[in-house]
């Protein structure tokens, strides 16, 4: 088994700062602005409290996608080989060419998807696009790259096509040719 981990790329040193500071006005300011729309009139105190825990939350969410979420992706090319090349004790339960996608949270993975290479239709370079459209809610974005720069695999399952954006390297894309 062939496994790359997906991090962000550049520096983010600078943007870790901004976000830290941002984090620190909101403390502070927290509570003058839930004094401000607590004293304006009746309908608007509400939207604007709802609307400034809605913009709270969205930014969590954010930073928890953008910093703290990376992607593993794993090809088995030989199930009785683990991802150092040595033997493993017991072969995986993963049939060979099985495509691993795991979303990580510090070094704790979980699997969101697992494509056999039956299933496969399709590998696309970034830039490239399918013939046949996909629809938007079977399409998955598993990548740290914006979509233009991320690799698309196509897969059918239950008759139904679905899409995965993700960011492999060269070593990556070797192993899953040899595993086809």
């Amino acid at each position: 088994m062939y496994q790359q981990t997906a991090q962000r790329r550049g520096n983010s040193a600078k943007l870790d700062f901004v976000l830290l500071f941002i984090f620190i006005m909101v403390v502070l300011f927290a509570r003058q602005a839930a004094t401000f729309a607590a004293a304006l009139p009746a309908p608007f105190n509400t939207l604007v409290q709802i609307f400034m825990l809605g913009a709270i939350i969205a930014a969590l969410l954010w930073v928890y996608e953008k910093r703290i979420c990376s992607f593993r992706y794993s090809v088995v090319y030989d199930p009785a080989a683990n991802a150092e090349g040595e033997e493993n004790a017991e072969p995986l339960p993963y049939k060979k060419g099985t495509l691993i996608f795991e979303r990580m949270v510090a070094d704790k993975g979980k699997i969101v998807e697992c494509v056999t290479r039956d299933e496969i239709v399709a590998l696309l370079k970034p830039g490239e696009a399918y013939h046949e459209g996909i629809p938007f809610t079977r399409a998955g974005a598993l990548s740290t790259l914006n979509a233009k720069s991320s690799h698309t695999l196509i897969f059918r399952r239950n008759g139904k096509l679905h899409s995965l954006l993700f960011a492999p390297d060269g070593e990556f894309l070797k192993r899953m040719e040899e595993a086809r």
